[in-house]
């Protein structure tokens, strides 16, 4: 499904000069109480996070999938992250999420 990730794309497409590659990584009914928290955060953090980090690595060998980065050196410097709506499902996870956020960030 397309998200508010196209719009971004499109607009980061009009500042920068290079391409730009977008590599999306979703699943529904996440949290990042739960199932995204950060490594750095106290409590479980063998959830997706450790997966979403693996998977995007694994697509860094982009060379082989979109000829266009062939002639350039990649980098990734950096992330989006729209999630939030599951956060606030309960008063627990609403609590702890700007704390889970930062860990994140």
């Amino acid at each position: 499904m397309i998200g508010p990730e196209l719009m971004f794309a499109h607009q980061m497409d009009v500042y920068y000069e290079d391409p730009v590659l977008i590599i999306k990584t979703a699943w529904g009914g996440k949290a990042l109480q739960e199932d995204f928290r950060p490594p750095s955060a106290t409590g479980n953090t063998e959830c997706t996070t450790k997966t979403t980090i693996r998977r995007v690595r694994d697509d860094r060998n982009c060379e082989v999938n979109f000829l266009i980065w062939l002639q350039r050196k990649l980098r990734f410097p950096g992330f989006v992250w729209f999630q939030g709506w599951n956060d606030g499902a309960t008063d627990d996870f609403l609590n702890e999420y700007e704390s889970n956020l930062f860990h994140l960030v």
